[in-house]
């Protein structure tokens, strides 16, 4: 696992963005912090294709912040990656057949810990500004329902920063039981991960670590107009999405 310096620092008594409270004034120490594996799930089967991983993958190496973290990004697939789209694209195989977005249950498989930490990503998300402050989040952190953000019980999936070791449990939890019943029992991956997250750490949310720069396309984008100063990612989570957009962006 390689590791990088953070760019933030605490303050006195107060909760710096790593969530830790450091208690010392602008103490200056800097906290070094794993470089995570940007990840993304590609299962057969559904509307998503290999074109939308290199969109995404492209977007993550145009921001990425090379100078504090080396670059590797991976993706968990059944589907055939042509490795000259994108160079440095490591392409690892799905080995169970859970469908759609249950697929992404597989990153907490014991296998995936040579990954280290992972920066997960789903296909309909497209990043639009340096990445800095994600990469160096180094904790476990996945999304606040963007239209309940008060309810501290959703969790969206749609981003995510999973230490290595806290994803093993999960798994543990996952095949503890048959995932067949899971899949009947939840409406997604995240109804699944929420209880089994919340139970056994702090969970972080985006929206609370970074505010600003992890936004929704609907709840934000679309109904301003335009991206907001400051976005990072933009969020798609559901239709439409963001190949679907007749005039991009905007």
């Amino acid at each position: 696992m390689t590791f990088a310096r953070a760019p933030f620092v605490g303050t006195d008594g107060t909760i710096c963005r790593f969530g830790v409270s450091c208690g010392n004034t602008c103490c200056g120490e800097l906290v070094i912090v794993p470089s995570p594996t940007v990840v993304c799930v590609l299962r057969s089967g559904g509307e998503f294709r290999p074109e939308h991983v290199y969109a995404l993958m492209a977007g993550v190496e145009d921001y990425w912040p090379v100078d504090r973290f080396p670059l590797r990004r991976v993706v968990l697939t059944d589907m055939p990656i042509e490795h000259t789209m994108l160079g440095g694209l490591e392409v690892m195989p799905l080995e169970y057949p859970y469908p759609g977005w249950w697929s992404k249950m597989e990153m907490f498989r014991p296998a995936m810990e040579t990954l280290g930490d992972i920066l997960f990503f789903d296909l309909d998300t497209v990043i639009v500004g340096d990445l800095v402050d994600i990469a160096a989040v180094g904790r476990l952190t996945l999304l606040a329902d963007f239209f309940r953000e008060t309810e501290r019980t959703r969790l969206g999936s749609g981003m995510m920063y999973l230490p290595a070791e806290e994803r093993e449990q999960v798994w543990r939890a996952w095949v503890r039981g048959d995932p067949r019943a899971h899949m009947r029992k939840f409406r997604g991956d995240q109804e699944f991960l929420a209880p089994t997250l919340l139970s056994a750490w702090q969970v972080s949310r985006w929206q609370d670590l970074l505010p600003g720069q992890v936004v929704s396309y609907k709840a934000h984008v679309k109904t301003a107009g335009g991206v907001p100063d400051g976005t990072k990612v933009v969020c798609f989570h559901g239709r439409p999405r963001p190949w679907q957009l007749k005039k991009g962006l905007v």
